[in-house]
């Protein structure tokens, strides 16, 4: 799973996301101090799925639910492990 994680967000909890094999951009390590809209715009370039970007060939509605929520469930479970490790 990858996730962006503002300056907000504790350094132990990202080192804990990468531990568990996920791909974490933290933006202080990129450049600290961004505003809001610049951290959005970060995220909405680095977390866009490319592979839906054909609309004409996009998987059936109930295909991608079922692979939203196991990528929730996913998500979740690595932060209750990691709520475990604090």
């Amino acid at each position: 799973m990858r996730f962006l994680a503002n300056e907000c967000c504790d350094a132990g909890i990202v080192t804990s996301l990468r531990a568990s094999g996920h791909d974490v951009v933290y933006v202080p390590e990129r450049q600290a101090g961004l505003s809001d809209d610049e951290v959005a715009q970060i995220a909405f370039l680095w977390l866009k799925d490319k592979s839906l970007a054909d609309l004409d060939n996009l998987p059936d509605p109930d295909e991608l639910a079922s692979d939203i929520v196991e990528n929730l469930d996913a998500a979740v479970e690595s932060f209750k492990e990691i709520a475990r490790r604090i």
